[in-house]
C-alpha cells in the first residue's frame, strides 16, 4: 500500500539543526516550494533566504511516513512538540496539524496567489524548469519516462475498477477516494 504521506524536516546545513516540519503527500514539490516562494513572509520564508545569500539550501530528513490520512495531523503536532522540546529553533508559526486542507479561498485570496504564480513563473523560469525537468522519474505521473503497452493496460483497468458514486450536492459520478476534495469543489462542504 501507498503511504499517504510524510512528515519531513528542514535542516540548516550551517548547524544542523532543525529549522521546520511539515507535513506533505508530495515532499519533493513541497521542499521546491518552499524554496522557490521567494515572496513569501514569515520566520521560514526568511531562514531559507538567509540560506540562499549564503549559497546553500536546506536538507531534507523524512521523521516518519504517514500511512492513512486520518494520522497525519496528530503526528505532525507530536514532532513539532518534540523538536520544540529538544532546543530545536523552529520556524513554524504553529503547533501544526491544521494547513489548509478543505479551506475554501476568497476571490481575493484566489486572485493574489494567481498574480504571485505569474509574476514568479517567467518564461525564462519555464524553460529552464523544463530543461531540468527532462528525464526525472520522480515527477507527478512519472513525467520522464515512457510506460509500456502494459504499464499502461494496467492502469487503465486499475482506473475503470475504482468504485464511484454520486456527488449528493451536484450528481456528477465521482471516484470514492476523490469524494471528500470534490464535494469543496463542487461547494457540498460549504455551510
Amino acid at each position: 500500500m501507498q503511504p499517504f504521506g510524510h512528515i519531513y524536516a528542514l535542516i540548516d546545513p550551517r548547524t544542523e539543526e532543525t529549522r521546520y516540519v511539515g507535513f506533505s503527500t508530495k515532499v519533493i514539490e513541497r521542499c521546491m516550494w518552499h524554496v522557490e516562494a521567494k515572496d513569501a513572509e514569515g520566520h521560514r520564508a526568511h531562514w531559507l533566504r538567509s540560506l540562499a545569500r549564503d549559497g546553500v539550501t536546506a536538507k531534507v530528513l523524512i521523521l516518519e511516513v504517514v500511512e492513512t490520512e486520518a494520522a497525519w495531523q496528530e503526528q505532525e503536532i507530536w514532532w513539532i512538540a518534540f523538536m520544540r522540546s529538544q532546543g530545536h529553533g523552529l520556524t513554524n508559526q504553529t503547533d501544526g496539524g491544521e494547513g489548509t486542507r478543505g479551506h475554501i479561498f476568497s476571490e481575493e485570496q484566489r486572485r493574489r496567489v494567481g498574480e504571485a504564480s505569474k509574476r514568479a513563473w517567467t518564461s525564462e523560469r519555464k524553460v529552464a524548469h523544463s530543461a531540468a525537468m527532462k528525464g526525472n522519474t520522480f515527477g507527478r505521473g512519472g513525467r520522464g519516462s515512457t510506460r509500456s503497452a502494459e504499464q499502461k493496460r494496467r492502469y487503465s483497468d486499475a482506473v475503470a475498477k475504482r468504485r464511484r458514486v454520486p456527488c449528493e450536492h451536484c450528481g456528477k459520478e465521482i471516484i470514492v477516494n476523490n469524494i471528500d476534495r470534490h464535494r469543496t469543489r463542487c461547494g457540498a462542504n460549504v455551510f
